[in-house]
């Protein structure tokens, strides 16, 4: 439902297992998940989601750089 209201969302670092390990690297979070929370859905509801549907949704840096900016 789009009904124009805006609220933030924050994304936390969903951790693995220790030891895990990607193409031979150690990692400490999931690389494509992570726990998100809004006070909009409620106290105690963190989905998880996945960066691939979640990154169209949230802006690039590029496109929050003013275009105004002027170079010294």
């Amino acid at each position: 439902m789009n009904d124009g209201n805006k609220f933030l969302i924050k994304t936390y670092n969903m951790p693995v297992p220790e030891g895990t390990q990607v193409e031979g690297r150690t990692i400490h979070h999931h690389p494509e998940r992570m726990y998100a929370y809004t006070s909009h859905l409620g106290k105690g509801i963190a989905p998880i989601v996945q960066n691939f549907t979640f990154d169209q949704l949230v802006p690039s840096l590029s496109e929050l750089k003013s275009s105004t900016t002027v170079e010294k």
